[in-house]
């Protein structure tokens, strides 16, 4: 086995990471017609693919000339690979970024068999074909260039995982707020009815007995109806005043849900280039508990077309 230095190692782990995020911007280009830049980071690098060729460089270079165990053995590391980031950022994020539970043979969505074959025969066209060209250029690159360009990238990296840890955080707390606001606006629509259907019915029981009382009063006394055109009277009174308080309680209700409607409204439109990016870049993307509301966000995004802008 060759005696990779580390600075070889770090330079391969950047190098397949670009190859990775090419390949993942190719696929989905092929998918949707149009560039989805694919990565967890910001910047054009996929880390899972980084580290996925370096740990099989590393650990299955002894079965080289063994075809046959060596796709069996790169099944094995690139699923237990995915399987294993996948649950990390699920745990780290409390948010599924792809999800296969609709692929057959699956394991928690996380991995499934046919992209574990394709990872497998992937593996192998690295080891055998682009390793050796990949390691043969890196041979080349004079120590202190190198030094310098790899200081350069991971500072930029850094750099990069920060700012999408951070519109990640920012994202769920939109999504947190859009949720809210969506149940206060349900609130105050259910409350809103429970209020006028209430006092309806009450108004027209009300109104029912009062009538009845009347037929009872006419049946009975005739020399009443003075008082009962009183009664009336002070009866249509109260109706009155119980409809202007319906009114009245409506009133402040619509207000209160055109102000939570209003800035429901303004953050899902809010415009972020980099939450943006990251809704796009993983179409199976879930966030547990706000599932409503990032559908509503993608529906933005996909509709407003200056959204980037």
């Amino acid at each position: 086995m060759p005696e990779y230095s580390l600075l070889q190692i770090i330079a391969m782990f950047f190098i397949y990471a670009f190859l990775g995020w090419c390949a993942e911007v190719a696929f989905a280009a092929v998918g949707t017609g149009k560039f989805v830049n694919r990565g967890f980071l910001n910047g054009p690098i996929c880390p899972i693919y980084g580290f996925g060729v370096v740990a099989l460089v590393l650990l299955l270079f002894p079965l080289r000339d063994d075809i046959f165990l060596l796709f069996l053995a790169s099944v094995a590391v690139t699923t237990l690979l995915e399987l294993f980031t996948g649950w990390i950022l699920e745990k780290v994020f409390h948010m599924k970024w792809w999800d296969y539970s609709n692929e057959r043979f699956n394991i928690g969505g996380y991995i499934c068999l046919e992209f574990s074959v394709l990872w497998g025969f992937g593996a192998l066209l690295i080891l055998k074909v682009v390793h050796p060209v990949i390691y043969g250029f890196i041979s080349l690159i004079p120590h202190t260039l190198g030094l310098v360009l790899l200081a350069i990238f991971m500072i930029a990296t850094v750099v990069d995982l920060i700012c999408t840890v951070s519109a990640i955080m920012k994202l769920q707390k939109r999504l947190a707020l859009i949720t809210s606001l969506g149940s206060e606006m349900r609130e105050f629509s259910d409350k809103l009815g429970d209020a006028i259907s209430g006092r309806v019915i009450r108004t027209f029981d009300a109104a029912f007995e009062t009538k009845e009382m009347y037929a009872e009063l006419r049946e009975m006394m005739e020399q009443h109806r003075k008082e009962e055109k009183a009664l009336a009277e002070k009866n249509k009174a109260e109706e009155q005043e119980l409809w202007e308080t319906i009114r009245g309680v409506g009133r402040q209700r619509k207000e209160r849900y055109e102000e939570a409607e209003k800035k429901h409204n303004e953050i899902v439109e809010k415009k972020s280039a980099s939450q943006t990016r990251i809704v796009k870049a993983f179409p199976n993307l879930k966030v547990y508990g706000y599932e409503n509301a990032l559908k509503e966000l993608r529906e933005a995004i996909e509709n407003l077309k200056d959204y980037m802008k």
